[in-house]
């Protein structure tokens, strides 16, 4: 927020953009660990997952990517110093 300050007046916007569970390789990788960890299906640990995801889904990369494209539009050259959720 403070660096928002700062430097809007320069035509610069400062925001910070949030990711909630966005389904890329990485998520493979944690869900697939907690699953040989508890020695469960990862089907399983998936589910579980997002049954507690409000739009019950991982959220998809290009979801995310248009997300922070919006941020970086002209549309979007009023907003600064937020913190935006891209949760599901």
């Amino acid at each position: 927020k403070t660096l928002a300050s700062e430097i809007a007046s320069h035509g610069v916007t400062t925001n910070l953009l949030l990711p909630g569970s966005i389904l890329t390789g990485r998520l493979d990788e944690l869900d697939g660990a907690a699953a040989r960890r508890t020695g469960r299906a990862m089907d399983e640990i998936r589910s579980e997952k997002e049954a507690r995801i409000p739009v019950g889904r991982y959220g998809k990369v290009d979801e995310f990517a248009a997300t922070a494209a919006f941020l970086c539009s002209e549309p979007a050259s009023y907003i600064t110093g937020s913190l935006i959720r891209c949760d599901g």
